[in-house]
């Protein structure tokens, strides 16, 4: 593999060091430039860094490098639970070494000339947010060691996705203080599934009905997430309230509402996670197993929406404020 950068007079110490300067000054313009750091520290022949993507349950490529010769390759982008070293790194969140491919159940043959794979998590707070990974032609080609330095250029890499995260909250945040649609609140747990639901179904049918969509995660400021969410909660001309699985944050943020009166639709997979005292309230019920959820869910959260914010509707005070 012929590098781009001269390493012949580097050691590992300034070849990391390079590493975060790149990452700091180019972001992910890097990506290439520190796969072939990695290559030299590793003495690798490939290296290929993939992106977890929520929405689609996959690994895409992002970057690579090393010529295969016309031989086998990567695919751009696969299902994160498909046999492979970088799909199992992403799942379990550790790293992964195969010294001997041809007898590792979980490799994926990306080039025929492939013996050796080794796989680190790009991690975030806990997240996976992708994986990097580095092939060699020969034998045994990687040690602990090498999983060791490998580490600290992963740890380089999730820094620059979270920072593109970050600049992504901080547009939408932007985009809430300059727009002139009305706000709907959602209250829903942060996680996988709801986060799919959230972007896929829930989102979508707000903008379609001519407002904002607004989560807690998609605020950015100095201040305090919770005078954050008691600030749109006040702002919002509705809530949405997803109660699946009695999410005690949720349920907390929902009295809040219900206490100051606001209008909210509640959404639920189960009549079982509404509290008692809800169960009077109209709720819209969905099952992931009917055919068609997605788009029944859908379209009765946008006549929910219609009906709350027409101007014939009444307001909605769950509990009777005290007036003096």
């Amino acid at each position: 593999m012929a590098n781009k950068i001269d390493f012949s007079k580097a050691n590992a110490m300034q070849a990391i060091t390079e590493a975060a300067h790149l990452i700091i000054s180019d972001g992910e313009a890097a990506f290439p430039k520190i796969l072939e750091l990695g290559a030299f520290l590793v003495n690798a022949d490939y290296g290929n860094i993939f992106i977890f993507d929520k929405d689609s349950r996959t690994l895409k490529l992002i970057a690579k490098i090393g010529d295969s010769g016309g031989q086998n390759s990567l695919p751009q982008e696969f299902p994160i639970d498909r046999s492979s070293i970088a799909g199992f790194t992403a799942q379990t969140g550790r790293s992964y070494l195969s010294l001997d491919v041809r007898k590792d159940p979980h490799y994926y043959q990306s080039y025929e000339n492939v013996r050796s794979v080794i796989a680190i998590p790009l991690r975030v707070a806990g997240q996976v947010l992708g994986v990097i990974s580095f092939e060699s032609t020969k034998l045994n080609a990687f040690t602990y060691e090498h999983d060791q330095l490998l580490e600290i250029l992963a740890s380089f890499i999730g820094f620059a996705l979270r920072r593109k995260e970050d600049e992504s909250r901080i547009s939408v945040s932007k985009e809430i203080l300059d727009s002139k649609k009305p706000l709907a609140f959602v209250l829903m747990p942060f996680r996988d599934p709801f986060d799919k639901y959230y972007r896929s179904i829930i989102k979508p049918a707000i903008e379609d009905s001519g407002m904002l969509a607004l989560r807690a995660d998609e605020i950015y400021g100095p201040t305090e997430i919770v005078k954050d969410i008691w600030k749109a909660i006040n702002d919002a001309k509705i809530i949405v309230a997803e109660l699946t699985t009695r999410n005690p944050n949720v349920l907390y943020e929902l009295g809040l509402c219900h206490a100051i009166g606001k209008h909210v639709i509640m959404l639920s997979q189960s009549v079982d996670d509404l509290p008692f005292d809800l169960r009077s309230l109209r709720c819209i019920l969905y099952d992931t197993i009917e055919p068609n959820w997605a788009e029944l869910l859908r379209q009765n959260l946008m006549k929910s929406i219609e009906k709350a914010t027409s101007d014939g509707a009444s307001e909605i005070v769950f509990l009777q404020k005290n007036k003096p």
